[in-house]
């Protein structure tokens, strides 16, 4: 449908506007139809009127709605379909405005006029000359004309023009409002006085004022809109290239804030550019349209890269004569072929996080152009990191850091290296980019549903932080009301004030009112937990306290809380706080479940009894231990005392096995932590999860456990004995020294998530071994390989992969778990290349501290088939669909005749369905309906379905959803 204005019912020229717009054309409209109240929706229009040039006075304006597609058929036809109420709906709507008690005209300025500086002497007749007309002085409540400007982008508020001070003017026009026995008899000048205005534009209009019963209906004129322009015309923001360094595909350029006389631009008196460093005037192309000004170099880059210009401007006017006296931008010439378009590359990352960061290269030239990203720290990871860019190409390079990299802050270098090669034309030249990481403890657990408080108290804080203003935006600040968390608020800066201030939201129930409050600071950047010294706050509801001008201060009282979570099962961790009372039940009082729990040093152990307390043999705790806590629940021990310095706090060991506490606060490398000991090759150290093992001292300790960090524990075993004092926090790291030597991953390898995972909670003991995939009496093994230990079909550890470079191959570092000795232990191979699982010959009988192989003489593992490579040559095996949904179809070939095995298993190893088969030489089909072997559904996943013939077997890949 159409909605339009019939024009022959406005022949006085009334605008008539539909939601704003004009409504000088049809407008169309779809009509909603409501199925469920069966009929058509209706929708509200506005339509509005405002008065034509003459009239004030507008009867019967039609406003028509009607079929779009009936109308055009009905003219077709010579019909008028005006009075078919369905195809065609009008209404007619009456406008009477108010007339005035005089009509008012400008005459003088006209629309866009302007002031601007006489082009001589460029001084500005400040005072421009008003002429109206059009007013009845025989109306006999018309009282006076005034006459008001206002700037056009201002708040749209009249102001009443104020007359020129000047005598001689005021003589003749003695103000800014005119009775009518003052006016002339058809016309009267009025002065204004732009003086004290600044540039820009305005408007002006004059007003009929009435007086009487007619006060209420002025006259106003047109308005008239025109501009101040008495001010030079002057740069808006910096001159091109911006960031002062000139690369290909930069201009050399300035903008203006107006309009420039063009016709007066030159490269002899007006812009020139120059060597900065000679003097040297280089010879320049200008390109100048509207408000810009284009510089185009006539010079070889090679002759100028790496050099300073500079830019200089002279005499440049604005369309009214206002001139610019002098301007220049010095700038660095950066022309190479290939370009970071980043300044530097940075992130902040939690400790158990991958994060991965971008940042684009650029070929600026017209050849494509190979490349190598080069300098790469050992804790990054970058895709890609070489190849060759087309013209013009821009190619992401992603940064990624892993969860291995350890608390703290990392920085280096990176390059971008051009490989030049025997091309004449490339200029060539390395980018060096700066790349830091932060790596920060996650705060402690801040979960906060407001929705539950129905009251709320507010804090404006500065947080002291051990007698220093935390400026960190990653601090918090805490408030709890007991035990329950009641508000939570991160430092940020506040420029009105110049501070570092925390908002602080306190939520409570009317139940909490006057209760004491118990705000914590968390201080990111050390990975502390601090009491504060102001303890007298009570929860007050809509109190505030404090302000941005006078924050409420909070002080740390020196003493650090520091959680430590206890998962069910078995812990290994240690202590970095001091003791208080180092009473195994003072120590432990925070516990709220420790009935029948364990803990267990190297030499002692105490078990939790209700009533008793801990009892046994384990009754002091100490730092420079590690422990085991074996947990029959999930528990947090809160620990609350000093932070230890690690110069003062020696641990002493022996020959043999170690249980050792990591006494600082920070994380470090393995080979930094361990520096002091006079480690010999072959001495290990592990943690729960991973280990490490001494090769030389030029490569130190090499494995998959990388950092020590708290609250963990670690188990290390020593062929001489020693003191271990733990090194003081660099505060900025950049992977140098021996621990760059090894990586995880080789250096072109993607970071990738372990296929078999293992909870090590749930065992007391562990084992270890370094080995490698033996083939053809040769170390095999790949970046995508993963070793999986299992009993019973059950895993029992994995180990990815590691690159070793002084070796320059890759070798499984693998810790596995039983709860006791002489278990039967199987290894299978997982392969993400190729997604295939295969079973190894190999088997190992499992021995608690245990471990087998070095990095010189790794546990070599073998195939216990042919392998898929020579299989996959002369025999095919496919699934479709996939993925699926109620049914697939395993398609394989075979050269002979021959019983076959199919079976499906999980993600973790474990076989769920299998059948045997007699298959025929040729193509062979099996409908699979995703179920296990019992006839059970399976769950919607990803499944590896393995072909086991008489040559080997081939796995496959299937979806499930």
């Amino acid at each position: 449908y159409a909605l339009t204005a019939g024009p022959e019912s406005n022949p006085h020229g009334a605008k008539i506007f539909l939601n704003g717009a004009a409504l000088d054309h049809p407008v169309i409209y779809a009509i909603p139809f409501d199925p469920e109240e069966n009929q058509f929706e209706s929708i509200p229009v506005t339509i509005t009127v405002e008065r034509g040039p003459e009239e004030y006075d507008y009867d019967s304006l039609e406003i028509v709605f009607y079929s779009l597609c009936e109308d055009e058929r009905a003219n077709a036809l010579g019909i008028l379909p005006d009075n078919d109420t369905i195809l065609y709906s009008a209404q007619y709507i009456s406008v009477h405005f108010i007339r005035p008690c005089s009509e008012v005209d400008i005459n003088v300025p006209q629309q866009d006029w302007v002031i601007f500086p006489d082009p001589i002497t460029q001084g500005s007749d400040d005072v421009m000359r008003i002429t109206t007309s059009g007013y009845d002085k025989n109306a006999p409540e018309f009282e006076k004309i005034r006459v008001q400007y206002r700037p056009s982008d201002g708040d749209g508020a009249w102001i009443n023009i104020v007359p020129p001070l000047d005598s001689l003017i005021n003589t003749i026009q003695p103000g800014a409002e005119i009775d009518k026995a003052n006016l002339g008899n058809t016309f009267t000048q009025f002065f204004w006085d732009t003086d004290e205005l600044a540039d820009g534009p305005y408007e002006i209009r004059a007003v009929a004022i009435c007086s009487g019963d007619a006060t209420d209906k002025p006259g106003y004129s047109q308005v008239i809109k025109g501009r101040i322009e008495r001010q030079p015309p002057s740069l808006i923001g910096v001159p091109e290239p911006s960031d002062g360094v000139y690369n290909v595909g930069d201009e050399i350029s300035f903008s203006f804030n107006k309009a420039i006389n063009c016709a007066k631009i030159n490269a002899l008196d007006n812009v020139l550019l120059f060597d900065a460093t000679t003097d040297d005037p280089i010879d320049i192309d200008i390109t100048c349209y509207e408000n810009k000004i284009i510089l185009d170099p006539n010079f070889q880059n090679q002759f100028f890269e790496n050099r300073i210009l500079r830019a200089e401007l002279h005499d440049i006017e604005d369309k009214t004569g206002n001139k610019l006296i002098f301007e220049k931008w010095e700038f660095y010439v950066d022309r190479n072929e290939l370009a970071w378009l980043s300044d530097s590359v940075g992130m902040t990352k939690y400790e158990d996080q991958t994060k991965t960061i971008v940042a684009n290269i650029h070929n600026r030239g017209g050849y494509p152009v190979p490349f190598t990203i080069q300098d790469i720290p050992d804790w990054v990871h970058v895709v890609p990191n070489q190849g060759t860019l087309a013209p013009n190409e821009i190619r992401p390079i992603s940064f990624t850091v892993d969860s291995t990299l350890a608390f703290g802050l990392w920085s280096d270098s990176i390059t971008l290296h051009t490989e030049i090669g025997q091309n004449p034309f490339f200029m060539g030249g390395d980018e060096q980019i700066p790349f830091g990481v932060r790596v920060v403890c996650r705060p402690p657990a801040s979960n906060l549903n407001a929705n539950l408080f129905e009251n709320t108290e507010n804090m404006v804080l500065e947080l002291n932080i051990e007698g220093e203003v935390s400026t960190d935006v990653e601090d918090m600040v805490f408030a709890y009301i007991g035990d329950t968390l009641c508000g939570r608020a991160n430092v940020q800066y506040v420029p009105q004030v110049n501070k570092y201030l925390a908002y602080l939201t306190i939520y409570g129930n009317p139940n909490h009112v006057l209760q004491p409050l118990r705000l914590e600071i968390w201080d990111a950047s050390e990975c502390l937990r601090y009491a504060v010294v102001e303890d007298d706050f009570l929860f007050q509801p809509d109190d505030v306290i404090g302000d941005p001008l006078g924050p409420q201060v909070l002080h740390t009282n020196n003493l650090v809380l520091r959680e430590v979570p206890l998962g069910f099962g078995w812990n290994w961790l240690s202590f970095n706080l001091d003791f208080p009372n180092s009473d195994i039940d003072s120590a432990l009082a925070s516990l709220k479940y420790p009935q029948n729990d364990l803990m267990k040093g190297q030499n002692a152990f105490s078990i939790y009894f209700d009533g008793g307390g801990w009892l046994g043999t384990l009754n002091n705790l100490g730092n420079t231990s590690m422990y085991i806590y074996r947990a029959n629940q999930p528990d947090t021990l809160q620990m609350l005392g000093n932070v230890l310095n690690p110069a003062t706090t020696p641990i002493p060991v022996v020959n043999g096995w170690n249980w050792i506490g990591y006494i600082p606060n920070y994380s470090l490398p393995i080979n930094e932590a361990l520096a002091s000991l006079p480690a010999q090759t072959g001495d290990l150290i592990k943690s729960q999860i991973s280990f490490a093992q001494f090769i030389n001292p030029t490569f130190g300790w090499i494995g998959n456990l990388k950092y020590m960090a708290p609250p963990n524990g670690y188990q290390i075993k020593l062929s001489a004995p020693g003191t271990l004092i733990y090194p003081p926090y660099s505060g900025n790291l950049n992977g140098g020294g021996t621990e760059n030597k090894v990586q995880s991953r080789g250096p072109n390898d993607p970071p990738v998530s372990n296929f078999w995972t293992i909870d090590p909670t749930q065992f007391e003991h562990s084992m270890t071994l370094i080995g490698m995939l033996k083939v053809n009496n040769a170390n095999a093994t790949t970046a995508s390989m993963e070793l999986g230990a299992f009993v019973n079909d059950a895993v029992r550890g994995s180990g990815q992969a590691v690159y070793i470079e002084p070796l320059q191959s890759y070798l499984f570092f693998m810790t596995m778990y039983a709860n006791s000795s002489g278990e039967q232990v199987r290894f299978k191979l997982y392969d993400n290349s190729t997604g295939s699982v295969e079973d190894l010959t190999e088997l190992m009988y499992f021995s608690p501290d245990l471990h087998q192989g070095s990095i010189e003489n790794p546990v070599p593992f073998t195939l216990l088939s042919s392998g898929t490579t020579e299989l996959s040559a002369t025999q095919s095996f496919d699934i479709q669909p996939n993925p699926f949904h109620t049914e697939t179809t395993f398609k394989f070939g075979l050269t002979t005749a021959q019983e076959v095995r199919l079976s499906v298993s999980d993600l973790n190893g474990k076989t769920l369905a299998q059948v045997k088969m007699d298959a025929r030489e040729g193509i062979n089909q099996l409908v699979w309906k995703g179920q296990n072997d019992a006839g059970t559904a399976l769950a919607p996943g990803v499944y590896y379905v393995r072909l086991q013939t008489e040559k080997g077997s081939l796995v496959r890949k299937v979806v499930l959803h």
